[in-house]
């Protein structure tokens, strides 16, 4: 750990399917759905991306995943990037 680091103890609630529904209520079908994923907890900022896929987790062929939870496929946004190269 660095110096000008601390430990701390992040807590976020997860939203039940139940939760997304409701917030859903009333959203045109047609409407696309972008996510900000946090860089790290608590994190101010934030990359855009955009959902391409969900559904319970084992239903993407991983035998391993846990069949009670529900999962949200991210990816960024269509467009140009840069990249590094080596």
């Amino acid at each position: 750990m660095a110096d000008n680091e601390e430990l701390f103890t992040h807590t976020v609630g997860i939203w039940t399917a139940g939760q997304l529904r409701e917030a859903l209520g009333g959203v045109p079908d047609e409407l696309p759905v972008h996510v900000w994923i946090a860089d790290e907890p608590s994190g101010e900022t934030c990359d855009e991306q955009v959902v391409y896929d969900a559904g319970p987790w084992n239903s993407h062929g991983n035998e391993n995943a846990p069949p009670d939870q529900f999962g949200i496929s991210c990816e960024f946004p269509p467009g140009e990037y840069y990249r590094r190269t080596r």
